[in-house]
């Protein structure tokens, strides 16, 4: 179909499949791990008061495959507009309570547990058809995973992007208690792969 169904997937740096794009050196969290800019911000659990710092790792992000994009943003939407016929809560609204409750990064890093870092943006079609599963898979893993939201879009957050480099949404970054990043998944994610990462945190 042309449509990409399985997410990059990292393990630490390592880029170890997952897309049928090939590994790339923009892709997943490979240059921020070499700077080290990343691991400082998960030992630390604050991010660099230097801004100009973190404008070093910022990079250009690459453009996905149209025909990819074009044929996933159908599917998504024909997957809202039925989700939304069962359930009247817009999925938008549903992803900006996730982040409103979701505990600020510094506080899930100093908690003891893993970390489920999930940038989103409203426009993405990705984000809101995987919203619904999100909200059932942070109801089950309460108390034993957190579970971070970020509207990558929001410029606020924009450290939190570039230190974490998403090139793309939904983009899920899974941290250990240890705070070492220890995957990295990008794009629609099957519930079954999801629960396997959020698993390696528990």
């Amino acid at each position: 179909t042309g449509q990409r169904t399985v997410p990059y997937v990292f393990v630490g740096e390592r880029f170890v499949g997952g897309c049928d794009d090939g590994p790339e050196p923009w892709m997943g969290a490979m240059p921020l791990l070499r700077s080290g800019a990343l691991q400082q911000l998960l030992d630390s659990g604050s991010l660099p008061a230097d801004a100009a710092a973190l404008q070093a790792t910022a990079r250009t992000p690459v453009p996905r495959r149209n025909v990819a994009l074009a044929a996933g943003s159908a599917l998504a939407a024909a997957s809202l507009y039925a989700y939304q016929r069962l359930d009247p809560l817009d999925p938008v609204t549903l992803l900006r309570k996730l982040e409103a409750e979701s505990p600020p990064l510094p506080q899930a890093l100093a908690s003891g547990r893993g970390t489920l870092v999930e940038f989103y943006a409203p426009w993405c079609a990705e984000c809101r058809e995987m919203a619904p599963m999100m909200y059932r898979l942070e109801k089950e893993y309460a108390g034993r995973v957190n579970f971070v939201l970020v509207d990558g879009a929001d410029p606020k957050n924009e450290q939190l992007v570039s230190l974490f480099s998403v090139d793309g949404v939904p983009h899920f970054g899974f941290i250990s208690a240890e705070r070492k990043l220890l995957q990295t998944l990008i794009g629609n994610v099957p519930r079954q792969a999801m629960e396997a990462s959020l698993r390696r945190l528990l």
